[in-house]
């Protein structure tokens, strides 16, 4: 009784909805994470902790006066400059850089 080629259609446009705002940094990094390829997951992580400290590095000299602010940013570059890829905790390391990125952002 559900007409296939409205129901087809309908489901496209609510996927196309739900997902038209992912760039193609977003897209990659989903693509990385379900790849098995264990070289692709390390490259990936090594980019985002570079991205990532080159950010922070922006943002100490930004706020370089206020201390309170300089003092978290010093702690998460150290974090992130020592984090190494684990095959364990990949998802999650990236994870918390990109969301990191995010909020910097």
């Amino acid at each position: 009784k559900v007409n296939p080629n409205k129901f087809l259609n309908i489901v496209v446009e609510k996927y196309n909805d739900k997902y038209s705002k992912i760039d193609e940094q977003d897209k990659k990094i989903i693509k990385t994470i379900l790849s098995s390829d264990e070289k692709e997951k390390e490259i990936l992580l090594n980019n985002l902790k570079n991205e990532s400290i080159n950010l922070i590095s922006k943002l100490v000299k930004e706020y370089g006066n206020n201390l309170e602010v300089k003092v978290k940013l010093l702690e998460s570059k150290d974090f992130i400059y020592n984090m190494n890829y684990n095959k364990e905790t990949f998802k999650d390391d990236v994870i918390k850089i990109y969301d990191l990125m995010e909020n910097l952002s």
